[in-house]
């Protein structure tokens, strides 16, 4: 892979994972306000603030649909430059990334727990964040 290839592919995975994390901070902010609104329903009891919740909730679902649609992209980019670069953080990132995207939703959905779902997208966010730390040093350098 010539060096101008490999600097794309890198600015790529950088591209991907900023948006990705995007999506994911986002979703983390959705359910922060889910949160208090189902506090403020405890309090108050009101249908009004039931739906205002279940509206956050789904904000929440389309943030993590568009990160794993992003993160989609970032797997495919990553299994390009598997083959070129010999990065830990590589397998460890698509190790992670195909069971919280894949299997995380769905449990999402099931459980509708905001309080796993915080500790879960934060972990998420500090994968990506590593993914990035580690491709940062690449970026205009000889991979070879």
């Amino acid at each position: 892979m010539t060096d101008n290839i490999s600097n794309r592919k890198i600015q790529e995975v950088l591209l991907l994972s900023h948006r990705t994390l995007i999506h994911l901070n986002s979703a983390l902010k959705e359910i922060d306000s889910a949160g208090n609104w189902g506090a403020f329903n405890n309090l108050t009891g009101g249908l009004l603030s039931s739906f205002t919740k279940n509206d956050f909730i789904e904000d929440v679902l389309d943030e993590l649909f568009r990160a794993k649609e992003e993160a989609g992209s970032l797997r495919a980019n990553l299994e390009d430059l598997q083959f070129y670069m010999d990065l830990a953080s590589i397998d460890q990132f698509l190790s992670f990334s195909s069971g919280f995207f894949d299997d995380y939703l769905s449990q999402f959905l099931a459980d509708l727990d905001l309080d796993q779902a915080q500790i879960n997208i934060k972990r998420a966010i500090g994968e990506v964040e590593a993914l990035q730390m580690a491709f940062g040093p690449y970026v205009n350098k000889k991979l070879y």
